[in-house]
């Protein structure tokens, strides 16, 4: 959710400050957006792998009452990290949508 106070300021802000803000939010959003997609391969492809080694000590006989692949302690760490990410992504496209009205109002 954006800062209310923030939200606010935006009026008293010249059309050059507001366009540094744009460019600001925008250059943080495209890596922010590429990391995210990047993180969302990177857990399905650890979760084929751990389904792949499930399956595997499986056909051995290996899998007890809690089975437990090497490797995958991270997986809720991965995916606290894309929630953190996504909601500072959605942030920056809620800021970016009130910085390009204000600019609008400042061209009328």
């Amino acid at each position: 959710m954006v800062n209310r106070e923030w939200l606010v300021s935006l009026d008293s802000m010249s059309m050059d400050n507001l366009r540094f803000e744009k460019q600001l939010r925008e250059s943080e959003l495209s890596p922010l957006e590429l990391e995210v997609s990047r993180l969302g391969h990177e857990i399905g492809f650890a979760n084929d792998e751990w389904e792949q080694s499930f399956e595997a000590a499986s056909a051995r006989g290996a899998v007890g009452k809690h089975f437990d692949a090497n490797g995958y302690e991270t997986e809720g760490e991965r995916h606290e990290r894309s929630t953190i990410m996504k909601s500072r992504v959605a942030i920056l496209k809620e800021e970016l949508e009130a910085i390009e009205e204000a600019l609008e109002l400042k061209r009328k």
